[in-house]
């Protein structure tokens, strides 16, 4: 990050970021939502982890405690690991019908990976779902925006983080899902694994 001060020297220059995805400042050094810059510095090189969009400021600090915080800079990081999913959940919509929902990483994630695990059966292929039509079984890719060729929107809205799927019957499903980053090596997020009952 590089800045221009056209003020008065500071006591010292405060960098905070804020990540969009986890709508939380950023924390370092002991978990501090903050990072301090000598005041003769104009730049710092801030460790962010994750791929995703940012909010980046840097602000003067003076003596008498007055603080004055720069305009932001919002960007997206295209290099790092891919966040953790968030609010990843499934519901029971019907006779073997269920929705999995979760939280969008429009910033950082390219597609999302999701894979059904039924027990006693291991890993199905699902009656219906949202690329069923690609014949990829058992995998179903929801891919950023809206291409009908990627995945079936009437089933399925990457910005809005909902998915709907026809189970092959009664029975306990674990959803394995997990996000891609856009630039090679093209990271992955953990598998989430939310778990529904079809009764």
């Amino acid at each position: 990050m590089h800045w221009d001060n056209p003020f008065a020297p500071p006591w010292l220059h405060i960098v905070l970021a804020y990540d969009i995805y986890n709508q939380a400042y950023v924390a370092w050094d002991g978990g501090v939502p903050y990072k301090l810059v000598s005041p003769d510095k104009t730049s710092d090189t801030l460790p962010l982890i994750y791929t995703g969009g940012y909010h980046l400021w840097t602000s003067n600090l003076y003596e008498d405690s007055s603080w004055h915080v720069s305009v932001p800079w919002s960007g997206i990081m295209y290099s790092g690991e891919q966040h953790p999913l968030l609010d990843v959940a499934l519901a029971n919509q019907g006779p073997n019908q269920v929705q999995l929902t979760w939280r969008p990483d429009l910033y950082g994630t390219w597609y999302y990976q999701i894979l059904v695990y039924k027990d006693g059966a291991g890993f199905v292929d699902v009656v219906d779902g949202p690329s069923k039509f690609l014949g990829i079984d058992p995998w179903t890719f929801i891919d950023y925006g809206e291409n009908p060729g990627a995945y079936d929107p009437t089933k399925a809205n990457f910005f809005q983080g909902w998915a709907n799927f026809t189970l092959p019957g009664p029975g306990t499903y674990t959803f394995f899902m997990r996000s891609v980053g856009w630039l090679p090596p093209y990271n992955t997020s953990d598998w989430a694994t939310p778990v529904v009952i079809v009764p």
